[in-house]
């Protein structure tokens, strides 16, 4: 991001999915169900069990907060010398933090989706702007 505007429009992206998520959370609970923690069975898996209780699993805030991410990261990085390298890193992460939660059953795919189709509300409804790209390349080219 490289104004003001940008960031607060940003800010404001990241308002909207934390409200709307927890308006969810509070009147439609959901949870995933998982199995067991065997004690012992490895470290990492226990911690992850042990801290993060299976409760609000929908909307995905993994999700959510991933993809817009991902969305501001296409913006930031838009006219950088390396941009669809870095655009791809940023989404590969993403792709990856979203598997592993399937994964390790802290979400299902439906948690995914509307996490997702969330993050990317909030992003269009805030961040995306025309004007706000060509600032980013105008910027970017002046240096």
């Amino acid at each position: 991001m490289s104004s003001r505007r940008q960031l607060l429009a940003c800010c404001k992206g990241l308002a909207i999915l934390i409200v709307v998520s927890f308006t969810m959370f509070y009147f439609w609970p959901t949870s995933a169900a998982r199995p067991k923690a065997i004690p012992g069975g490895h470290f990492f898996y226990d911690l992850i069990v042990s801290s993060d209780l299976p409760r609000n699993a929908c909307p995905s805030l993994h999700a959510g907060f991933g993809i817009f991410a991902a969305c501001c990261a296409f913006d930031a990085f838009r006219g950088w010398k390396y941009t669809r390298w870095l655009i791809g890193t940023v989404w590969l992460w993403t792709a990856a933090v979203l598997v592993s939660t399937l994964l390790i059953k802290q979400h299902v795919f439906l948690d995914l989706l509307a996490g997702g189709f969330l993050g990317t509300v909030s992003w269009l409804s805030t961040c995306w702007q025309p004007k706000f790209a060509e600032e980013c390349v105008t910027e970017k080219s002046r240096t």
